[in-house]
């Protein structure tokens, strides 16, 4: 099967698939990999912990091994911004008695979010009491 790209671009389709770069050398960019921390980084001054965690950064996710690194990924349902991204989210779960500690770390699991914590609440009756007269 084979895609129009040319097509997809719309009218600027041609002049950006013709584009020529003329302000950053093409032997200055390098192109990522799964040895890029050994090509570019290897011989800088950063200590080996700094290395050995960028590699394993780059090695995990849909793109690992590839060399390169999806930054903001975002969940489709939530509001698409750097700070939604990184903001921790509060889930509040109300059950009847139940334990759903396995069943909150399976959906978990499935979405890639991490659990930072999880943490049972209960209420007294004066507690409800307060929260039902506070306006």
């Amino acid at each position: 099967m084979t895609v129009d790209i040319e097509g997809l671009l719309g009218a600027e389709g041609k002049k950006l698939l013709e584009h020529k770069c003329t302000t950053i050398p093409k032997e200055s960019i390098h192109l990522p990999g799964p040895d890029y921390v050994e090509r570019i980084y290897s011989l800088s001054d950063r200590p080996t912990p700094v290395l050995k965690n960028l590699q394993s950064l780059l090695d995990h996710g849909r793109l690992g091994g590839t060399g390169y690194v999806s930054i903001l990924p975002v969940d489709q349902g939530i509001e698409h911004s750097a700070g939604a991204s990184f903001a921790h989210t509060v889930f509040l779960i109300e059950t009847k008695g139940e334990d759903v500690r396995e069943a909150l770390f399976e959906v978990a699991t499935r979405n890639h979010w991490p659990i930072l914590q999880m943490t049972p609440e209960s209420y007294s009756l004066e507690d409800v009491f307060r929260q039902l007269t506070s306006s």
